[in-house]
């Protein structure tokens, strides 16, 4: 500090300070750089007099920091944003936030950032990634899983796990069923969870096999067809192994795939799939999307027969990142089934909120995880994701969930080898 300030008194240092700043920005908008550089660069020399006298001096730290930030030092403006011990949660770190009349500065990713104007943002604030937050130890459970997993995983390796939906749930089962957990869909069995579980991906067909195993409820005309295109009917034999899977399962994992649906007019009731040609029936069956409504009340209704039945059973929702092959509707199959997983995906979304006191039932970002993590999560045909990501997908899983120690340390190396190997796929066209 200058000799004129040495000895002054706080006050009057603090008032130099101010005003050296202000000038400093007027300088800078009128188009003064170097003069404007060199006054604020005064006033910060001031604030650190400031401070030397009183360490906590939150004014002055609030200044600093935004000097330096200005004079391009991040670093250093994060220790005087960190001195201010004003924080938020972002991302599950603690992120340290500065408010000015003009602005608000929060630290991501170790840096001192400026956000728009100063809002509240309330006890909760998580950023979303940029492309260096990707990079880093601890970016899954950051910016992907934070809020979202149990408090130590649930499944253990005699675990009775019951895991069907759309395809992305075969992923699952085969990977859990690898690691030696018992995947009760993976045995033989006459249960169509079991045979063709990967082919129920609606919620209204989720739902019908519940309502069929534990309240004998079946649909009044056949709605059911293997991948054949054969009827299946509801065979009471299938329907008791059903039921057995379901009594004895310590664990659902259930996928969601889609809200296009063809149904029975007449009844109204929903088809696992498209209608067989050989049994389509223009006067009665018809294509319609499931609404978000309809989507919630179903997963609502598949959520309060499990816990009914299995009140102490873990349950996990999670949305498969398979896109629609095509659509029914007269437009674009891209922007449909855009709406067919927002539909599912807020659906999804608003029965979290309304059971957070539930804590044995959660929701795993897979779609999330496939989308947002990787620049290129699919193979040519776009529709089913590379093995890189399917990988990370299933180590993510199985470090919140399954009990076989992996620890964030591995997830984070499981991590990194998947992000390169996306890096290869956009280079090389493989990884």
């Amino acid at each position: 500090m200058s000799g004129s300030t040495g000895g002054a008194p706080k006050a009057e240092v603090k008032r130099e300070a101010a005003e050296l700043e202000a000038q400093g920005e007027l300088l800078l908008r009128a188009g003064r750089t170097d003069e404007a550089l060199a006054h604020l660069r005064r006033a910060l020399e001031a604030w650190r007099t400031v401070l030397e006298s009183e360490p906590a001096d939150t004014e002055a730290h609030q200044n600093a920091a935004i000097i330096l930030q200005f004079l391009g030092d991040g670093g250093a403006a994060v220790e005087h944003v960190r001195a201010l011990g004003q924080s938020v949660t972002a991302g599950g770190k603690t992120a340290a936030i500065l408010v000015r009349d003009e602005g608000l500065f929060f630290e991501q990713d170790g840096k001192l950032r400026r956000s728009g104007y100063a809002y509240f943002r309330g006890e909760h604030t998580n950023f979303y990634p940029k492309d260096e937050s990707l990079d880093g130890p601890g970016a899954l459970s950051t910016y992907f899983t934070h809020g979202l997993t149990p408090s130590s995983p649930p499944l253990a390796k005699d675990s009775r796990i019951v895991a069907f939906g759309s395809c992305f749930a075969a992923h699952i089962s085969d990977y859990l069923d690898r690691r030696g957990f018992d995947v009760a869909t993976k045995n033989e069995s006459a249960a169509y969870v079991s045979r063709m579980g990967d082919g129920i991906v609606n919620t209204y067909a989720i739902r019908q096999q519940f309502e069929w195993a534990w309240l004998g409820r079946q649909p009044t005309v056949e709605l059911w067809h293997g991948y054949d295109a054969k009827a299946l009917g509801y065979d009471e034999a299938a329907r008791l192994a059903t039921k057995e899977l379901f009594d004895g399962a310590d664990a659902f994992i259930i996928t969601l795939g889609l809200s296009e649906v063809w149904y029975d007019e007449p009844t109204g009731e929903v088809f696992w799939r498209a209608v067989p040609k050989r049994y389509y029936d223009p006067a009665r069956h018809k294509f319609r999307v499931v609404r978000h409504a309809e989507n919630l009340a179903n997963i609502k209704a598949i959520h309060s027969l499990i816990r009914t039945c299995r009140p102490e059973a873990t349950i996990v929702f999670t949305l498969s990142p398979i896109p629609l092959n095509a659509t029914f509707r007269p437009m674009s199959c891209a922007v449909s089934d855009s709406a067919s997983k927002a539909l599912l995906r807020s659906a999804l979304d608003e029965f979290f909120w309304d059971h957070a006191q539930d804590q044995k039932v959660f929701y795993f970002p897979s779609y999330e995880i496939a989308l947002r993590v990787f620049a290129h999560p699919y193979e040519d045909d776009r529709r089913h994701p590379r093995k890189h990501v399917l990988d990370l997908n299933m180590a993510a899983f199985e470090r919140y969930f399954c009990q076989t120690g992996l620890t964030d340390e591995d997830l984070d190396e499981r991590y990194r080898v998947a992000r390169c190997s996306d890096v290869q796929v956009g280079l090389l066209g493989r990884p």
